[in-house]
């Protein structure tokens, strides 16, 4: 059994904001469930993390990418895992008072990021569909694909080709859409990269963009700094370049990846640069799904086996 450790750290940028005030909060029932059969039992440890304007939660759906984006008026979903994990989505969404999905977020067309769309659109009313602007050459051939493309056309969600300066309204919370920052070659650098933010609590996502997208996103100029950084490509080598990790100089990392996977993620070059940092990293492969709530003031983080907060 593990017992749960409480830790604060100011949301200012200050040194002199940071602060442990760390008890233990309780002790972690059952043990960690890696794969897309089953549902990892996760739920928020503190009445507050239950009802904040803003939760942002990793989804444990093993080596793949499924960001559940919750406020008082609006569900985001970006990305929705691989095929063949509907029904651990399906569980998911039951599990957090999901019945309609305002805005469906594909970063990008790979299989891991797109796999339950289809099945998604048939079975869930959803507002809008937003994609990056792919080139014709670069469009999928997949069965995958066109079956996404058809559930679309089935649904009644208006798709969107969604561009750098892009708001989205999310009641109290925005999302922004920063990237892709040029036009690139290759599925995984044109990822859609976002910024959400509340208050003074700012996420960043970049899908799998790797380290060409992320010096776009340098040399654009637009402000990366973050409270949260949830990592490129799976925790890849081909990811989180030290100079973006710089320019987003955040406090927390989250990785989205499948236990023993067989590309080796995350890799310890990237492992490395976030220890080197002092970045504090969550794994979904290690603690499963990872709950982020905020008021803009606060942050507080459970997994399945810790609870953390980020606190003014």
């Amino acid at each position: 059994m593990k017992k749960r450790r409480f830790r604060r750290l100011a949301l200012s940028r200050s040194p002199l904001a940071l602060l442990r005030i760390g008890i233990a909060l309780g002790i972690f029932l059952g043990m960690s469930l890696y794969g897309l059969d089953a549902l990892p039992a996760l739920a928020p440890s503190l009445p507050e993390g239950q009802s904040a304007p803003l939760r942002v939660i990793a989804l444990d759906v093993g080596q793949a990418d499924a960001t559940l984006v919750l406020t008082e008026t609006h569900t985001m979903l970006i990305d929705c895992g691989d095929r063949g994990s509907e029904g651990v989505m399906e569980d998911y969404l039951r599990q957090y008072g999901v019945s309609r999905i305002d805005s469906l977020v594909i970063t990008h067309p790979h299989s891991d990021h797109i796999g339950t769309a289809p099945y998604l659109l048939s079975h869930y009313p959803v507002g809008e569909v937003l994609m990056p602007a792919i080139p014709d050459a670069l469009l999928p051939t997949t069965d995958l694909f066109f079956s996404f493309l058809e559930a679309l056309e089935r649904s009644e969600a208006t798709p969107r080709t969604a561009a750098v300066g892009d708001r989205l309204e999310l009641g109290a919370a925005v999302a922004r859409v920063i990237g892709p920052a040029q036009e690139f070659d290759d599925l995984n650098n044109i990822s859609l990269c976002m910024m959400i933010s509340l208050g003074e609590a700012v996420f960043l996502l970049t899908g799998d963009a790797e380290s060409a997208a992320e010096r776009a996103l340098v040399e654009s100029g637009q402000p990366l700094g973050c409270d949260v950084l949830f990592v490129g490509h799976h925790g890849s080598r081909t990811s989180t370049s030290a100079a973006f990790l710089a320019a987003a100089s955040p406090r927390v990392a989250v990785i989205s990846l499948g236990a023993d996977n067989r590309y080796g993620h995350p890799h310890p070059e990237v492992l490395r640069r976030l220890t080197d940092a002092r970045i504090e990293l969550y794994r979904t492969d290690l603690d499963g799904s990872i709950h982020i709530a905020t008021d803009g003031r606060s942050i507080e983080i459970t997994t399945q086996n810790r609870t953390f907060a980020l606190a003014a």
